[in-house]
């Protein structure tokens, strides 16, 4: 404690150093959070594959949905991507 009085460019350093490991650990939980999303919608996209086949959707409700989650899943993917770049830019400041 008293080095951190003496000397407080070691609270700041320590402090800055908190806040980056935060901002990483939050940008690492925005990339699950994707990963979750993406795994979402492929269900989703094989459940209506179910439901064509099945015949209880028609050709065009298919081709519909289909691209409406297309779509949502590009989006998705180009968001992690995004995160990831984050990520990867802050790791290295971080140790």
């Amino acid at each position: 404690m008293s080095k951190i009085l003496t000397n407080p460019s070691n609270l700041a350093r320590g402090l800055e150093r908190m806040i980056e490991n935060e901002r990483v650990r939050s940008t690492a939980e925005d990339e699950v959070s994707w990963l979750r999303r993406i795994a979402e919608i492929d269900l989703r996209q094989e459940r209506l594959l179910d439901l064509r086949l099945d015949g209880d959707i028609t050709p065009e409700q298919f081709r519909a949905r289909s691209t409406e989650l297309k779509g949502a899943c590009a989006a998705a993917q180009d968001q992690l991507e995004a995160t990831r770049s984050r990520l990867s830019h802050q790791r290295p400041r971080a140790q």
